[in-house]
């Protein structure tokens, strides 16, 4: 069955990690998508979700700032995620669990990678949620530097999606 993210019930987080120092992030309202999903099987046909990267948030101006600078946010106004094929998902309890692979897209720059995924149904409809670790290195990009603090490599981010029935994009 199709269903769409519900911008008004999702978020997407993160944090970056420096030496004594964590950097938090959000997005909310700005993430659209749509999904296939078949609950009897736990099987992701499709799976796309796109934020607007202006609106990542960290709570200070000047932070969300250097943020949006060192992406080049305004010239790459959209992050993605889709699904680079089918995957089902193993029942635990009354949730599916496993790994799906997909392409991120983030500053112009696409990498495949795996994202640790939990489904399970809340009111009857889909809620995703999602876990992953993002490497600047891996995309090709310098780690930077805030505060004068040199922010560690990886950074762990984390969704969770609710949907609701119908599709738009």
């Amino acid at each position: 069955m199709k269903y769409t993210i519900e911008p008004e019930r999702s978020r997407a987080s993160f944090v970056a990690y420096a030496p004594m120092h964590k950097f938090k992030g959000w997005t909310t309202d700005s993430i659209l998508g749509q999904v296939e999903v078949d609950f009897d099987k736990g099987e992701i046909t499709n799976f796309v979700a796109k934020a607007a990267t202006m609106e990542f948030e960290t709570g200070d101006v000047s932070r969300n700032k250097a943020m949006q600078d060192f992406f080049s946010f305004t010239k790459y106004p959209e992050t993605s995620f889709h699904t680079t094929k089918p995957v089902t998902l193993k029942k635990r309890g009354n949730k599916w669990q496993g790994e799906i692979v997909g392409i991120l897209e983030l500053a112009g720059v696409r990498r495949q990678l795996p994202v640790n995924c939990i489904l399970y149904k809340e009111d009857g409809l889909p809620v995703f949620e999602f876990s992953l670790k993002w490497s600047f290195k891996a995309f090709g990009m310098k780690v930077p530097r805030l505060l004068f603090l040199t922010v560690r490599d990886i950074v762990d981010i984390s969704a969770v999606l609710r949907c609701i029935e119908g599709e738009n994009l």
